[in-house]
């Protein structure tokens, strides 16, 4: 199996540096634009199958990749991004201090209404469980930033603290390729090759 995962383009939220969780979010003119050059990355590959977040801002990202391919789309709340419960919509920094001050560990952490980083992890692990390891198929899977982050730590057995400081940049491609060996996959991380005209357009 050969398995592509992308990271939605930019947000309104991104941006204002606001947590989305399970708010569908809306890609701004920049992030229009990667998700096109990142659809247009991927339109020679053979995707058989497409799983994608529910969630507005990766249906967006999912739409500007499958223009090119005619295979089945599946959408799913499993791939959504963490529920951060009473912080959507709030600064990142308004989290990140209340958790600070939290007796909880980083992992453990719950906001009221919300998930912890581990129940996101369990999320995805059960998520990929289903995926079977055929080496005849390339799927893809659309999400988040902290979705992606832990489809690292599921196939590479890495700690919560290792796996959370993994970059994943808006319209990022990461790529795990079990072709060859089902226990240890090659691996792209984080790769925006697709990005350097925006890149370069920008100073």
């Amino acid at each position: 199996m050969k398995l592509l995962v992308v990271r939605h383009g930019e947000t309104e939220d991104n941006v204002e540096k606001r947590l989305a969780g399970h708010r569908d979010g809306k890609l701004t003119e920049l992030g229009q634009k990667q998700v096109q050059l990142l659809g247009e990355r991927l339109k020679d590959e053979k995707i058989d199958r497409v799983f994608s977040s529910d969630l507005g801002r990766a249906r967006a990202t999912t739409k500007a990749i499958t223009q090119f391919h005619t295979c089945p789309i599946v959408y799913t709340e499993a791939l959504r991004e963490r529920n951060y419960g009473e912080f959507q919509g709030q600064p990142i920094s308004t989290f990140r201090n209340e958790r600070a001050a939290s007796s909880e560990t980083f992992e453990h952490y719950t906001p009221r209404n919300g998930e912890s980083a581990y129940d996101v992890f369990l999320r995805a692990s059960s998520f990929l469980n289903t995926l079977k390891l055929d080496s005849q198929k390339t799927l893809l899977v659309s999400a988040h930033s902290e979705i992606n982050r832990y489809i690292f730590q599921y196939y590479m057995k890495l700690p919560y603290d290792v796996a959370r400081e993994i970059p994943q940049h808006n319209a990022c491609l990461n790529v795990f390729d079990f072709r060859g060996d089902d226990n240890f996959p090659r691996i792209i991380q984080n790769d925006i090759e697709h990005l350097e005209s925006l890149n370069s357009k920008e100073g």
